[in-house]
Order: structure tokens, then sequence, then C-alpha cells
């Protein structure tokens, strides 16, 4: 009696965890691109690029309808590009979002970036504890941390891609 009360008790907590999860076999994948500038000079060693990514909620929300919620949202993928050119001119660079309502939020980084690109996919962070809820405020900016191996005069504009697993 007591083994089939075990394993009833068994079979109903891996039945809830099962239940729990999102279907990942639904998921739906969305890309945006957001340029991220900073005005120069810019000199040899820290600057910052930032970008809005005001318009990132609507966006969702009609590619999903308007009963998405912020928890079905996941980053799967970062890349950064430049349409000019190539990447030399930066050593490394960490991504990260932040806005008014919501505490800075690791998104990816790539140390070092390789010789001649002009598009490199970033190390996604492990944890993204706050995105979802980022994602969803009209404030949310994306802050880039990059290490520059030249002086330049005037401003830098580059475009990250996000690419996010939607589950419905």
């Amino acid at each position: 009696m007591k083994k089939s009360i075990l394993f009833l008790f068994a079979s109903s907590l891996v039945f809830l965890f099962s239940c729990s999860s999102p279907d990942k076999s639904k998921a739906l994948t969305a890309e945006f691109k957001v340029k991220i500038t900073a005005e120069g000079p810019l000199f040899t060693g820290a600057n910052t690029l930032q970008g809005l990514l005001s318009n990132l909620p609507d966006s969702l929300k009609k590619i999903l309808g308007e009963n998405i919620s912020p928890e079905s949202v996941e980053l799967s993928k970062l890349v950064l590009m430049t349409d000019t050119g190539n990447l030399d001119f930066i050593s490394d660079m960490k991504i990260q979002a932040v806005s008014e309502t919501q505490d800075m939020t690791d998104l990816g980084i790539i140390n070092p970036i390789p010789k001649g690109s002009q598009s490199v996919e970033l190390k996604l962070a492990g944890e993204q504890a706050n995105l979802n809820e980022l994602l969803f405020d009209k404030g949310a900016t994306l802050v880039a941390d990059a290490n520059f191996n030249q002086n330049i005069s005037g401003n830098v504009e580059l475009t990250c891609k996000l690419e996010f697993q939607i589950i419905k």
C-alpha cells in the first residue's frame, strides 16, 4: 500500500511539473533590429553605445495579439552588425538592457570580437532575470559597453539584431 501511495504521489509531481512548463514546440520566433549609437569623438578604451527598445512592446503585440504575457518571451539570439566596414575597432562588447522601472539586465557578451567581422553573435547571459518585464516597458534601452582599439572622430552606429522565442 505504501509503495502504491508513493508511486501515485511521484506520478502526480511529474504530471504537475510537465503541465507547468511551456511547450517550446509551439514557440514562434520574432526578430527585431535596434540601432545603437555613440556620439563622437570617441577614444581608445571604454565607450558606451545606446539604443531605444521603445517600439518593441507594440511590435510584439502586433505579432502576437494583445494577450501576450511577459513570461512567454525569451531572448534566443543576439547579433551585433555593422553596415559599413568591419568591427575591428572594437575589441570586446557587453550588451545590457535597462528601463525606468527595471534594473540593468545582462543580455550578451563577446570577447574578443574576431578580426574582419561585419557581424558577430554574442554569447547570451545565463540569467536574464527581469528581461520579460523590460521588453514590455516603453522606456527600455539597450546599453552596449565596448572597448575601442582606436580613436574615432565621428559618431558610431551599429545594429543589434535580437531574436526572441515566444511561447503562446
